[in-house]
């Protein structure tokens, strides 16, 4: 804990007696608070324990299978939901677990984070060396993800978190909802070393990701534009001065074009949605009275016009940068479609790395050079054999002849 600067820590499965409990967690957090679930059936599963010094832990509700509570976070001025988790051992007791969080999800705003063990698996692969997982064992858990709208948060580390020297299975997971993945899309849950327990330990750390330029993306809405066409001829047409890419800097003129474009007719959506949005509400309080004018009508109608076409836009340029294609435009599902990219955004980032000598490598620096050192030395170096090829079996297909080998030679050099 003191390695990873822990402020709120839930220990999970304690076994540890009510008549005990406070004096061990005086000892061993003598400045710190705690709240624990021994009122629920005696045996007390879970803790929950917190520096007052930087967290403020206010617990909402505490059942058989969790603690839930509102977190605030003093120096990071950070408010989220907060739900510790363990998951009885059968399916039939679970089930009151899905059901209660379910029903919590209706009162939660804000952030929220599930996180423990909750004794389920959620797909096919994540137990090996034991029965194998059937769709019974997963069908509950995925049936709450869906029905409260969360998904798993990017996890680094370990593959599995439990085991018991035989049997590996992966039940102990950070789930999150949409406004989290929106507000902190950066972070990720690490699968810790469980050193003297049978799980491994998850740890979610707080920082704010590194600042850095944005590259140019070509969305669908510039070819809407009317002076789409006349730039990308204009930049086309540029002369260049080099004879080796021509192609290349033709592109490159295009892409500047674009961009221009795009910053000049399009800059700003999510401001364009609210100004007009806002301005059609004032527009129309204006026309509240029964003697309207009728200029506001036309005024009002144009206004209409604006709002539709910037929404629309928003809607699109979202959709396509969360990928998802199953939907379509004008169903306004913007927040989805923002929510989508959040979590894309942070299932592709990478926070960490494992070097060849086994250093977890976090600065942004570090995993550059590791990136860059493991692909120079692999592009750099001459295999002396090509275990994926067989050169007999290619031989047996179809080659060039010389007569085609020398046009190819000779078009390369012209």
């Amino acid at each position: 804990m003191k390695g990873n600067k822990t402020s709120i820590v839930a220990i999970i499965e304690h076994r540890v007696k009510e008549q005990v409990a406070g004096k061990i967690v005086k000892k061993i957090w003598p400045s710190w608070m705690w709240c624990h679930n021994y009122s629920t059936d005696g045996k007390g599963r879970l803790w929950v324990l917190w520096d007052p010094n930087e967290i403020h832990f206010d617990m909402v509700e505490c059942k058989e299978q969790y603690i839930h509570g509102t977190v605030l976070a003093h120096t990071m001025r950070k408010k989220f939901n907060f739900t510790a988790i363990y998951g009885l051992h059968t399916i039939e007791k679970r089930k009151s677990l899905w059901t209660d969080l379910l029903s919590l999800q209706h009162n939660v705003q804000g952030p929220w984070i599930c996180m423990g063990d909750y004794n389920a698996v959620l797909a096919l692969e994540d137990r090996i060396m034991g029965n194998p997982v059937v769709q019974a064992d997963i069908r509950d858990f995925n049936q709450f993800l869906v029905g409260a709208a969360m998904t798993e948060m990017r996890t680094v580390g370990r593959d599995y978190t439990w085991t018991n020297g035989h049997v590996m299975s992966r039940i102990d997971r950070a789930i999150v909802n949409s406004d989290w993945m929106q507000q902190y899309p950066q972070l990720e849950a690490s699968v810790l070393d469980p050193y003297f327990s049978d799980h491994s330990h998850l740890c979610v750390k707080f920082d704010d990701p590194p600042i850095k330029p944005k590259p140019f993306k070509f969305f669908n809405h510039l070819a809407q534009h009317p002076e789409f066409l006349n730039h990308v001829k204009s930049a086309w047409g540029t002369q260049t001065a080099t004879r080796l890419a021509p192609v290349w800097n033709k592109l490159k003129q295009v892409k500047w074009a674009l961009k221009s474009l795009n910053n000049t007719e399009f800059a700003g959506v999510d401001t364009r949605v609210k100004s007009a949005r806002q301005q059609l509400k004032d527009m129309q309080e204006k026309m509240r009275s029964m003697n309207t004018p009728s200029a506001l009508f036309g005024a009002e109608k144009e206004l209409r016009r604006q709002l539709e076409k910037w929404s629309t836009i928003e809607e699109s340029v979202y959709k396509q940068k969360s990928r998802v294609q199953w939907l379509k435009l004008g169903d306004s599902n913007t927040a989805f479609f923002h929510a989508s990219i959040k979590n894309r955004v942070s299932q592709n980032m990478i926070r960490s790395l494992v070097s060849a000598n086994g250093n977890v490598i976090n600065t942004e620096k570090g995993i550059e050079d590791e990136i860059i050192g493991f692909y120079r030395t692999l592009l750099s170096s001459t295999a002396k054999t090509l275990p994926a090829i067989n050169l007999a079996v290619m031989k047996r297909g179809r080659i060039l002849d010389r007569g085609q080998q020398l046009r190819l030679i000779a078009y390369e050099k012209r």
